[in-house]
């Protein structure tokens, strides 16, 4: 996986590469901690059996 900030992220496996958008933010206050953030919710996914793209927009859920 790598992270591209506002472009969101690219899955990189063996057989593919895919992108997964970010969910659009209407102001950044504080980027502090984003990163670890998505890799936590990432891998929550992970633990929970989720495929790499569930996962990824785990890490990065869209707002309602």
């Amino acid at each position: 996986m790598i992270t591209r900030s506002e472009k969101g992220c690219l899955l990189v496996t063996r057989e593919q590469t895919e992108a997964v958008p970010a969910a659009p933010v209407e102001r950044v206050v504080d980027a502090t901690g984003a990163g670890d953030l998505f890799a936590a919710g990432f891998l929550v996914g992970l633990a929970r059996a989720a495929d790499y793209r569930t996962a990824a927009r785990l890490g990065a859920p869209r707002r309602r």
